[in-house]
């Protein structure tokens, strides 16, 4: 199998394929149920979103690599088994935050790096690009940079003793007492000679361009130590910044040992495992480069082995098969990180395992972002349902609940509830948040859209198994119709046995309408009236709700009585 060629940074999470990506049965999950749901995002920045929640990323690297969990479920069973032994077998897993973050960084870094070739004094011409993996040439380049000032410094001299000494090859009867009188004659006739011998006396011109010269001397000398100075920290950085590659690239090593070691016998993990291993054992190459060089030593010992450490660091720059060994092997660690925050929900029981079957079953499931005190429910989805209650009793919570741990369920083979049985759904369809866009859709119209978007899918895939949840059906019209429209669309729906809904509405005649339908079960959130004031329990119950608790909002939110009196007025009217 060959590596794919993939030069850029950002092309991370296309090489690391997560497990379920390789599965045949897998479903893309569609773009508004990420959005609706708040799975990789929370409309509330200073909130976690929710898979933020069931994999509890430590590093850089796992935050990231969220939006791949948000890609894809499937419905093949053994995955999921295969997933849920894997995940309960990862107890000596580890990961290395301090070291994967300052990777992610020096990564970054590198790669961001527009001025690579000037700072670190590689050739920049793409004739002789060639010589920046040529370790005889970067050693010489190396010793030039620190040693610069000295011959700078002593260049004078060399322009004294060169012509002697070319004289001499050139085997002209010269000696050393006649080539000085020679020198002495030339100095004396030049602006130099003149100037110094003379200064005083000599021409303004001539004091001027001495002092120049002599300005223009030192100053090449304070521009190589300058330089020397450069090269220096940069040796120490680019080992420091290989040391941590080097370390990264070990413990990288060891988790997906472990790894390949605890999938060896999941079935539906073999393609995983196969480009894994191939990863592998390039990772294991680049290491054992790596393991050659000297970065530990004195200055002097780095010093000279400089020509290996600088082709290597050119290659972690411009090598694109090793860009996507590193690049694959930063996608890896996200998901270690998430599976190992996974892996604590699982010890701490905050979730538990499914089972498969025929059947949809959960108890004592909740949200995963629910706060403080925890109540959990039961839903049963052998008929469809329609849930009501007052506002803020929990209607949409419950929704979602579901629906979060139907996807889990899917992805993970784990979920927010105390035990569960799912048989898996096809596709996973939601309504919730429907926006209102002004440039083409009034709000009821892009609920009507959504809705026969569902429909289409239904319709085009009448052998497969459909999950929807839709939140306030047709709320962007009159009563009236919003009525008639849902009692036409639920009726038509919940005569298709592929076909599992749960609804809230605030539409108790649509309810009653309903009543009958034998595929329709009516449910409620049970809440109680205590001096005017809704009491919520947040448990499901059987039946309509009768509740009233509108006008207790606006009162909590201390609206004038004048509009309460009157809004009370009106109500006991209708």
């Amino acid at each position: 199998m060959e590596i794919k060629k993939e030069n850029d940074k950002n092309t991370v999470y296309n090489l690391f394929k997560l497990p379920i990506e390789y599965n045949e049965k897998t479903k893309k999950i569609f773009d508004n149920l990420k959005n609706d749901l708040e799975l990789t995002k929370n409309i509330d920045p200073t909130k976690k979103s929710i898979y933020q929640h069931i994999l509890n990323p430590s590093t850089n690297i796992g935050e990231q690599c969220l939006d791949k969990w948000s890609e894809n479920y499937t419905t093949d069973i053994t995955f999921l088994t295969d997933t849920q032994k894997l995940y309960k077998n990862i107890y000596d897993l580890s990961i290395n935050k301090e070291n994967i973050d300052k990777m992610t960084s020096i990564w970054g870094k590198i790669k961001d790096d527009k001025n690579f070739i000037e700072k670190y004094n590689y050739m920049s011409w793409d004739k002789l690009a060639w010589l920046n993996k040529s370790k005889f040439y970067l050693s010489l380049t190396s010793f030039y940079h620190i040693t610069s000032p000295v011959w700078n410094l002593l260049s004078p001299l060399f322009a004294l003793v060169f012509p002697f000494v070319l004289l001499k090859i050139m085997r002209v009867p010269l000696n050393m007492e006649m080539y000085k009188k020679v020198l002495e004659k030339q100095f004396k006739n030049h602006i130099i000679g003149q100037a110094l011998t003379s200064f005083t006396t000599v021409p303004m011109y001539k004091k001027v361009y001495l002092l120049f010269m002599v300005w223009i001397y030192f100053y090449n000398i304070y521009q190589n130590v300058i330089s020397c100075y450069r090269f220096y920290r940069n040796i120490y950085l680019i080992t420091d910044n290989i040391n941590c590659i080097k370390e990264y690239s070990e413990l990288t090593l060891k988790n997906i040992d472990l790894i390949l070691f605890k999938i060896k016998n999941l079935s539906s993990y073999k393609k995983f495992s196969i480009e894994l291993d191939m990863y592998r054992d390039k990772l294991y190459k680049f290491n054992k480069s790596l393991n050659l060089l000297n970065l530990t030593g004195s200055f002097k010992q780095r010093l000279f082995d400089m020509g290996n450490i600088m082709k290597e660091y050119y290659c972690i720059y411009n090598d694109s098969e090793l860009n996507n060994i590193l690049n694959y092997s930063l996608g890896f660690n996200g998901y270690i990180d998430n599976i190992c925050g996974l892996r604590e929900n699982i010890i701490s029981k905050k979730i538990n395992q499914c089972k498969y079957g025929h059947e949809v079953n959960f108890k004592d499931m909740y949200h995963p972002a629910i706060e403080g005190k925890i109540v959990k429910n039961n839903v049963k989805l052998t008929k469809n349902k329609i849930i009501t209650g007052p506002n803020a009793a929990g209607k949409t919570t419950l929704l979602k609940s579901t629906i979060i741990n139907i996807l889990f369920s899917q992805q993970m083979g784990f979920g927010y509830y105390k035990s569960a049985k799912l048989y898996p759904y096809d596709y996973i369809h939601c309504y919730i948040n429907i926006p209102d866009t002004s440039a083409r859709d009034s709000l009821f119209q892009a609920e009507a859209r959504r809705c026969k978007n569902i429909l289409t899918s239904i319709e085009e895939n009448p052998q497969a198994r459909h999950f929807c949840i839709f939140d306030e059906l047709f709320s962007g019209t009159n009563p009236y119709e919003a009525i008639s429209s849902g009692y036409g669309y639920l009726t038509y729906i919940s005569k298709l046995s592929n076909i599992r809904f749960m609804l809230t509405t605030h539409f108790v005649q649509l309810c009653n309408l309903l009543d009958k339908n034998k595929n329709i079960a009516n449910e409620n959130m049970e809440t109680t009236i205590d001096n005017n004031k809704p009491i919520y329990s947040y448990k499901v119950i059987n039946g309509i709700s009768k509740i009233k608790g509108a006008i207790c909002v606006l009162k909590d939110l201390k609206y004038p009585k004048i509009i309460l009196r009157k809004s009370e007025k009106i109500l006991k009217k209708l």
